[in-house]
C-alpha cells in the first residue's frame, strides 16, 4: 500500500537537537534539516549552555529558511546537564505526532522526513529504523547492517548489543515516550540510549525498516559520547540496574540474566579501551570477571580480557598503551598520509 502525504494526511513530526561545542558542524546539521521536504515540521534546540558560537551559527542558517522560523524553539539549561537531560526536555516539550533525535554534529537526508513518515504510516510502525552512514577522516560509508522487522527479534539483539543501540537515526511515535512515561533516568550520561531504545522498543506494536537517512560523524571530539570517565562507569552500573528492574517480569530469569552479561561483558569491554589507567586500577573489581565469552569480542579485546581475567594487571596495561599509540598512529596516517578531508570535513 503507497502513502502520499497530502494535505489531509500530515501529522507534525519534532526534531529534537541538544546543543554543545559544536560549531565546527551545527551549521551543516541545521542545513540538512531545514531544508527537509517535508513542510509540517517542529524544530526543538535545547542549548546545554554551549560555550562556543553554535546558538547564533544555528539562527543564522535559519534566516535561510524564513518559512521555517514559526518553527523554531530554543530551550536554555541553566547549568549544563547533559545529553540524557537535554533529549528528556526535548521530549517533554514536543508536540509531534512523530519525533526524531538528532545530534547537533550529525546531519540527515533532505528527504529523510519525508520517507520516514511515509514508511511509517504504510506500515503503520510505531519505530521505524535503518542503517546508517559513517563519517570519518577517510570519507563516508555505508554501515551495512542486518536489522530485523520482528519487534522480539530485535529487541534481544538490542539488548546484547548486536545492532547499535542509539535512538538518533530512528523515528519513534511520540506516545511511546508518552503513554509509557520513559525518559532517562537520573544519574545516567553515558549510554543513555541503552536504558531507553530497549523500553521504547518493547512498548511498540511495529517496528518499520527504511533506507539509510542519518550521517553520524565520527569526527568530533567533543562529542558527549567521546568523554568516558567515572560518571560514565558509575552510569553502566546503573543503567544495567535500570533494565533488569524494567524487564524482570517481561522475560524469564534464565533469558534475562543470559542478555544482561552479554550486555555487561560487552560494556565493560568497551569502558576498558576508553577510560584512563587511573580509572581502570580503581575499577579492577567491575573488569574482572572469572567468566567471560571469549566470542563475544574482537582479538584486540580478548587479549585484554584474557589478560584481566589472570589478574596481570601491568602486562595488561602495557597492552592498553600499545593499543592507544597503535590508534594514533592510525588516525596521524589517515589524516596526514592519505591526502585532505572530503568537502565539509565530512
Amino acid at each position: 500500500m503507497n502513502i502520499q502525504l497530502n494535505n489531509v494526511n500530515r501529522p507534525l513530526v519534532t526534531v529534537i537537537v541538544p546543543i554543545y561545542k559544536v560549531e565546527k558542524y551545527i551549521g551543516y546539521c541545521a542545513e540538512s534539516l531545514f531544508a527537509q521536504t517535508y513542510s509540517e515540521i517542529e524544530y526543538i534546540f535545547v542549548n546545554d549552555c554551549t560555550p562556543d558560537k553554535s546558538v547564533d551559527i544555528v539562527r543564522a542558517v535559519l534566516e535561510k529558511y524564513p518559512e521555517r522560523k514559526a518553527q523554531v524553539r530554543f530551550i536554555n539549561n541553566a547549568v549544563n546537564q547533559g545529553l540524557a537531560y537535554c533529549r528528556n526536555v526535548g521530549v517533554s516539550h514536543a508536540r509531534g505526532e512523530y519525533l526524531m533525535h538528532v545530534d547537533s554534529d550529525d546531519y540527515v537526508a533532505k528527504d529523510a522526513v519525508e520517507n520516514l513518515l511515509e514508511t511509517a504510516l504504510r506500515e503503520n510502525a510505531d519505530i521505524v529504523v535503518s542503517n546508517f552512514f559513517l563519517v570519518t577522516q577517510t570519507g563516508i560509508k555505508n554501515d551495512i547492517l542486518t536489522y530485523p522487522d520482528d519487534k522480539d527479534i530485535y529487541l534481544g539483539k538490542i539488548l546484547k548489543r548486536d545492532l547499535p543501540v542509539c535512538v538518533c537515526g530512528k523515528f519513534f511515535k511520540r506516545k511511546l515516550y508518552t503513554q509509557h512515561e520513559i525518559e532517562v533516568p537520573v544519574g545516567v550520561d553515558f549510554g543513555e540510549d541503552m536504558v531507553t531504545l530497549p523500553r521504547l522498543v518493547y512498548y511498540a506494536n511495529k517496528i518499520a525498516l527504511s533506507s539509510p537517512f542519518y550521517y553520524y560523524n565520527q569526527l568530533n571530539i567533543h562529542s558527549y559520547t567521546k568523554h568516558v570517565g567515572e560518571k560514565s562507569i558509575l552510569s553502566v552500573i546503573r543503567t544495567e540496574q535500570v533494565l533488569r528492574e524494567f524487564f524482570r517480569d517481561k522475560f524469564e530469569k534464565d533469558t534475562l540474566e543470559n542478555l544482561l552479561d552479554v550486555y555487561r561483558q560487552k560494556m565493560r569491554a568497551e569502558l576498558l579501551f576508553n577510560t584512563s589507567p587511573n580509572l581502570r586500577n580503581k575499577y579492577r573489581n567491575l573488569f574482572f570477571t572469572q567468566e567471560i565469552n571469549f566470542s563475544l569480542f574482537p582479538y584486540r579485546q580478548r587479549i585484554l580480557m584474557w589478560l584481566m581475567q589472570r589478574k596481570s594487571w601491568i602486562l595488561a596495561e602495557g597492552y592498553m598503551r600499545a593499543y592507544a599509540l597503535a590508534k594514533y598512529v592510525k588516525r596521524f596516517c589517515s589524516k596526514y598520509c592519505n591526502g585532505k578531508q572530503s568537502k565539509n570535513g565530512y
